[in-house]
């Protein structure tokens, strides 16, 4: 993380290339100082936040009425825009605890570029 993994001589690595799994449960937890907030109302279910989010933080689902029965109070979801997934809703959510506050799902977001271009011209 500082920048100097070129003075780290391959000798320092394991001999069969192999590390430990779930080490990364360890990592990034709670750092962000901002974390993304997904707008429904916005929203055009394009995917992008999800593909461009280094650390898989931001997860979509799609998922019938019924399964979000028991969901609680302030659950956001939509009706899903695809016409093979007929009275499905949409939903995203964010891993807070592991979000970093890169803003690159903010960055590509359609929707939110949109909104930022209909203030600037206002």
């Amino acid at each position: 993380m500082s920048g100097r993994g070129d003075l780290l001589p391959v000798s320092c690595l394991p001999v069969d290339g192999t590390y430990p799994v779930a080490t990364a449960q360890w990592e990034k937890r709670n750092i962000a100082q901002e974390v993304p907030v997904w707008e429904p109302d916005l929203c055009i279910e394009c995917g992008k936040c999800m593909l461009v989010c280094p650390h898989a933080t931001i997860r979509a689902k799609v998922c019938k009425q019924e399964d979000l029965a028991d969901a609680p109070a302030g659950f956001k979801a939509m009706p899903a825009k695809w016409r093979e997934l007929p009275d499905h809703l949409y939903t995203i959510q964010v891993a807070v605890e592991d979000c970093t506050g890169c803003q690159l799902c903010v960055e590509v977001c359609p929707a939110e570029r949109q909104r930022a271009t209909s203030r600037a011209t206002r």
